[in-house]
């Protein structure tokens, strides 16, 4: 079973990284950390290329063969909607089972998705907590089988934060690996 685990990683941090890590190790063979081009549910003003973030995350993906980077969606109608990209890999993957990662930021506001009740009625979804989200959704209660709540770490680190703080000229050592710090410094990305 795969973990598919969407995001614009803009950019990826060691959050990300933990929570991948910790779902991989506990229920999936792999998860994939999918690099979304265009979240219809964000503001793409603030967005790194495509390219950059999905090298970015590649990077941190090095020598663990749990964690795949994938960016399909970048080839797929935009912007980037969940059921058409789990449309697409159950076409090119017809023997493989797929299930979603997602933080409880994100089952808060779920239904608002399109097709959400394709999505949860097809597909497991696996949630991970974040501090000041509930863990469950009442739009969602008959599909509550489908939905399962995960111990992973709750982390207080952002994409958004990182950002503020290199605008800011403050240090996010440690907030991502070293690797990709240098490359963010490097390439004066996000300023």
């Amino acid at each position: 079973m795969i973990g598919l685990f969407f995001g614009s990683f803009n950019p990826v941090h060691i959050g990300h990284l933990i929570i991948a890590e910790y779902m991989a190790t506990r229920h999936f063979e792999e998860v994939w950390l999918v690099v979304s081009p265009h979240n219809p549910h964000k503001n793409t003003g603030e967005l790194l290329a495509e390219s950059n973030r999905f090298s970015l995350v590649k990077k941190c993906l090095r020598g663990n063969s749990k964690l795949k980077a994938k960016d399909f969606e970048f080839y797929l109608e935009k912007p980037s909607y969940t059921y058409l990209s789990l449309a697409y890999l159950r076409q090119k993957y017809p023997a493989q089972t797929f299930s979603i990662i997602m933080g409880s930021d994100n089952l808060e506001k779920l239904h608002t998705w399109k097709n959400f009740a394709q999505i949860v009625s097809q597909y497991n979804i696996f949630v991970y907590p974040r501090l000041g989200y509930a863990t469950h959704n009442e739009h969602l209660a008959s599909f509550a089988e489908n939905i399962q709540l995960t111990q992973a770490p709750i982390l207080e680190i952002s994409s958004t934060q990182i950002r503020y703080q290199l605008k800011n000229g403050l240090s996010i050592k440690y907030l991502v690996l070293p690797n990709i710090e240098k490359e963010i410094v490097k390439n004066n990305f996000y300023l």
